[in-house]
């Protein structure tokens, strides 16, 4: 379905067209697309920029041509439409809109919800688990156990992060990515970091940007080991 619409401009502004629009995002719904490739393909559906902005400072923006640029602000001018966790969507078309952009601003915003749902996930965040599976004296049973109770799928590697500042940005753009992420702070030795836990690739099987995130330490799920 991805593959039969390409560009609007070969749609008219009806009903049935309106109808593979639908459709259309429907597909990134149901092949777990992450938010970055929602917002690439959204770019070369509508053939102009497309972005998300997840609500904590971090912007992705994606071209009509497939590229993707992080900016530090999202546009002055575009339509847009808000996102439950906070963030929002937009499309930034010059000149006239064409007359399926609401629709397709409409379901780039439910799938975009999806998505962050998905990266989120549903399961336990506690974050005594997270000092579990950082603990030195964890056996490698409980580790195990921790890291699914927190979503992390079985013999998956997790990366591990320490992070000094503040870390609601990096977390917020790896759930971008659809990494699947779970943080807390914890006291060290001349005062707080936060620790974050991500999978090395994201929930779409396929490798994602680091991201800044470089030179962590890749745990694997069945057998984590302490660093």
């Amino acid at each position: 379905m991805q593959g039969l619409l390409l560009r609007l401009s070969g749609l008219d502004a009806d009903a049935e067209s309106a109808v593979r629009v639908i459709a259309y995002f429907d597909s990134l719904v149901r092949d777990h697309v992450t938010v970055r490739g929602m917002a690439q393909a959204t770019a070369r559906l509508a053939q102009c920029p497309a972005g998300f902005a997840d609500g904590s400072g971090g912007f992705v923006r994606a071209l009509a041509d497939g590229s993707v640029e992080y900016p530090s602000a999202p546009p002055v001018n575009g339509a847009a439409r808000p996102l439950p966790s906070g963030g929002r969507v937009w499309l930034e078309r010059e000149g006239r809109a064409h007359g399926l952009d609401e629709i397709v601003l409409e379901r780039f915003a439910e799938a975009a919800a999806v998505a962050v749902e998905r990266a989120a996930g549903p399961a336990v965040n506690d974050p005594a688990l997270v000092e579990l599976v950082l603990a030195e004296g964890a056996g490698e049973t409980e580790r195990a156990r921790a890291l699914r109770l927190m979503g992390f799928p079985a013999a998956a590697p997790v990366r591990v992060l320490a992070v000094s500042g503040p870390a609601g940005g990096l977390v917020a753009g790896l759930r971008a990515a659809g990494r699947h992420v779970r943080e807390t702070p914890m006291d060290v030795p001349g005062g707080t970091v936060t620790a974050v836990l991500a999978d090395a690739a994201g929930r779409s099987g396929r490798g994602e940007p680091a991201g800044g995130i470089g030179g962590a330490e890749d745990r694997g799920t069945g057998a984590a080991e302490p660093g």
